[in-house]
């Protein structure tokens, strides 16, 4: 994942997980669902990068988080989340 502009407004620290069920709501913890921390990204910054810890499994979905509490509204910010994969 990496920033092109940095996030404003909500908090700087989006994480993504990924979960076996898709019911996740914009607010919910994401504690409530069986999840998977896969980039604990810190405070994205202009040319920030991380990379995935791990890959989701199959028919798994994904969530962006935030490391800390907020219900901040974003008002600015592009991050670019690239995966690529193969089958074998």
């Amino acid at each position: 994942m990496e920033c092109f502009e940095a996030p404003a407004g909500g908090d700087p620290d989006i994480n993504i997980h990924s979960a076996t069920e898709g019911t996740g709501v914009e607010d919910g913890a994401i504690a409530d669902l069986t999840e998977t921390l896969l980039v604990n990204a810190g405070d994205a910054t202009i040319g920030s990068k991380v990379y995935f810890t791990g890959v989701p499994a199959a028919d798994e979905f994904l969530y962006l988080t935030t490391g800390a509490a907020t219900d901040a509204d974003y008002t600015a910010g592009k991050l670019f989340i690239e995966m690529m994969g193969y089958e074998a």
